[in-house]
């Protein structure tokens, strides 16, 4: 006997409305960067008749807010389908696997753009971490250094005022905006993943504190594709170690 079925009671199989023109992708992230992005179900919100998911709740609330400003792109210059942005793939693997070698093979047979994540990432905290030093130093005016302790030691005195963050500094926050500013939707790129080899932190060169996995979701530049090479335990030996 088949039980009777409460009409007011919600069911698992209720239908969420129709899918938006973007899909299950994220129309602020695309309509604002150019890229696309999975949207999450825990964020999803129905406008206008149809399904809109998004990457996290800032962009939830920022499309929620005004969605008349994601939406007119639909009228605008870019009509359907969407032109996706350029594909960013990521190699990368462990050491000795080739990484580097495959990356410039790539990019020389197909005349795409090298990019190695790491380097790039530490350079552009450092020339930011000195725009940020530059400016605070701008702001106070000259101040005569403390005099050496020790008339033969070469290296200038630092000044501790200068080097210090403000207090409402966020670092994770400067590490995403950094990581965002790589890269480029128009270009395709073919992205050197060795993030092993970190340096530690100096006073003129910042050390990142997320992992390079939460570094690129957060930021929103997950590459397209990923592509995890490996290598015999013989063949890293002999590339790795000096006979």
């Amino acid at each position: 006997m088949i039980p009777e079925e409460d009409p007011d009671e919600e069911t698992d199989y209720d239908k969420r409305l129709p899918r938006s023109d973007f899909g299950d992708y994220c129309p602020v992230t695309f309509v604002k960067d150019g890229y696309m992005v999975k949207g999450d179900p825990e964020f999803e919100e129905s406008v206008y008749q149809k399904t809109f998911r998004f990457a996290g709740e800032a962009e939830q609330k920022e499309f929620i807010f005004n969605p008349s400003k994601f939406l007119k792109v639909m009228t605008g210059e870019q009509t359907l389908p969407l032109t996706p942005p350029m594909p960013k793939i990521m190699i990368t693997g462990v050491k000795g696997a080739g990484t580097t070698s495959q990356v410039r093979m790539i990019c020389d047979k197909y005349k795409l753009e090298e990019m190695e994540l790491k380097t790039c990432f530490l350079n552009k905290m450092k020339d930011e971490k000195a725009k940020r030093r530059r400016e605070r130093h701008l702001k106070r005016g000259f101040k005569p250094l403390p005099e050496k302790e020790d008339e033969e030691d070469a290296e200038e005195p630092r000044d501790a005022e200068l080097d210090e963050e403000e207090e409402d500094f966020e670092r994770e926050a400067h590490e995403k905006e950094c990581m965002k500013a790589l890269f480029d939707a128009k270009k395709g790129l073919i992205i050197d993943g060795n993030w092993s080899g970190i340096p530690e932190e100096t006073v003129d060169q910042p050390a990142p504190t997320l992992p390079l996995e939460q570094l690129l979701l957060d930021a929103r530049r997950m590459p397209e594709m990923i592509i995890v090479l490996r290598t015999k335990l013989e063949k890293t030996l002999e590339r790795c170690m000096d006979k």
